[in-house]
């Protein structure tokens, strides 16, 4: 399969027969996708047998398939619309993948989009919102944003080609067929122009858009480790900026920064509020060293002396991780070496532990141990904030402990009861690479 291959969703009605047939004059040859949500019992397999009957008509590969929205919706405790948009967006993802495909192709038009806009204002909306759907979005194509919905009517009419009516378009329980139905014929009535105003109001507000991503990408490439970190978005998991920076923003261009991280951070603007973005804004600007906010379902932002720290929650059990994995790399000497290195091995009395009973796990609430040259002993969170370990390395941090919990080390800092020293007979040691490997003490 070629790798420009197109996948046209297609239901069947005016809109996605209307791209068929502009994709079939531009001489391409889509894979047809059709779902069947069997909400509108024989109307949904009359729909699918219309779109069948087009693929055999025109030799094009056709996939289907066929779910019950309601039942799935009511178990995921999902709304119809939303669940139809989950499920029917899989499917097309799955036979673009199948395929090979270059992008997903949908017929939403211009009308559409005024309708999405609408309601985006009716909610409470930022630039984004008054863009509405855009062209691209990752593989998903929507190549008829600039094109009316009268156009395709009238296309479809002139060249007497068929397509199917859905009825629930016309129900008026749903918000969008609402705004469709009623409300805008209604503005149509006061201003003629309707839709070519709102063209030009979307592209004006799409070169906004587009200046102010330009001023936050130039704001991180002086201040922010992000850049540097999001160019491999799938490692991407924290970044941090100066926060003395951040405050000589006017607040205007600092909710526009925080914006444009959560849009690059999750891939949209889905589930972003102001309240959010204010939160954050909030938290930088007053808050002090080890606050935190959520920055989303699945980031935080976490302030660390003179640095806002955004990262990847993670979710780290209280228990004791016994041998998550092999032990680091052991020797055993039975002298003090000639030049010990300490920045590459632990140097442990091998008198006071056998290597048998050695224990790696996570850091753990009340974990105290004597941090060797200090003189006493110190918890393991006052320990991190004296080395000013961010909270979000701290669980990470191997801790290597005596089979009856004593801890031994925290990461490469040695406990100063099981130190080697010259008078060491056996001594065990320890490496503490930072390598990547399942073998290593530090990950």
């Amino acid at each position: 399969m070629k790798k420009n291959t197109l996948i046209l969703a297609c239901s069947g009605g005016a809109d996605s027969v209307y791209l068929l047939h502009d994709l079939l004059n531009a001489e391409e040859k889509p894979i047809v996708a059709h779902f069947n949500h069997q909400l509108r019992g024989g109307a949904s397999d009359a729909d699918e047998a219309f779109v069948r009957s087009l693929a055999e008509e025109h030799q094009l590969v056709l996939e289907i398939e066929r779910t019950d929205v309601a039942k799935w919706g009511q178990k995921y405790k999902k709304s119809l619309e939303e669940a139809g948009r989950i499920l029917r967006y899989a499917f097309f993802e799955q036979v673009r993948k199948k395929y090979n495909g270059k992008a997903i192709l949908t017929a939403h038009h211009l009308n559409d989009n005024l309708e999405t806009v609408l309601m985006n204002r009716m909610r409470g909306c930022d630039l984004k919102g008054e863009i509405g759907m855009q062209e691209w979005n990752g593989f998903l194509h929507r190549p008829l944003l600039n094109t009316s919905k009268q156009e395709i009517l009238d296309y479809l009419h002139k060249h007497q080609l068929p397509y199917r009516e859905d009825a629930s378009n016309q129900d008026r329980r749903y918000a969008r067929n609402r705004i469709r139905l009623d409300v805008i014929p209604k503005l149509e009535q006061q201003n003629p122009d309707l839709l070519k105003e709102f063209k030009n109001q979307r592209e004006k507000a799409i070169r906004q858009y587009y200046h102010q991503h330009q001023r936050a990408r130039a704001w991180l490439f002086s201040h922010s480790t992000f850049l540097e970190a999001a160019k491999k978005p799938r490692l991407l998991t924290s970044f941090e900026f100066k926060i003395q920076a951040f405050h000589k923003l006017k607040e205007k261009n600092r909710l526009d920064l925080l914006q444009f991280l959560y849009e690059k951070i999750y891939g949209s603007t889905k589930d972003l509020t102001t309240k959010l973005l204010e939160q954050a804004d909030q938290l930088i600007l007053k808050g002090r060293t080890g606050k935190e906010k959520s920055f989303g379902r699945e980031w935080k932002v976490t302030l660390l002396y003179e640095k806002a720290v955004f990262h990847k929650k993670h979710h780290h059990t209280k228990q004791p991780i016994h041998n998550p994995s092999p032990l680091p790399p052991l020797q055993i000497l039975l002298k003090w070496p000639h030049k010990p290195n300490f920045k590459k091995y632990l140097y442990v009395d091998g008198a006071r532990v056998k290597p048998e009973n050695l224990t790696v796990r996570s850091w753990q609430t009340g974990d105290r141990f004597y941090p060797v040259g200090l003189g006493g002993s110190k918890k393991i969170q006052d320990f991190f904030v004296d080395q000013k370990t961010p909270h979000h390395k701290r669980m990470k941090i191997p801790i290597l402990t005596t089979h009856d919990n004593k801890i031994i080390a925290v990461g490469n800092r040695i406990d100063e009861r099981f130190k080697a020293t010259e008078m060491s007979k056996k001594i065990l040691v320890i490496s503490i690479s930072k390598e990547k490997s399942h073998k290593n003490f530090i990950p």
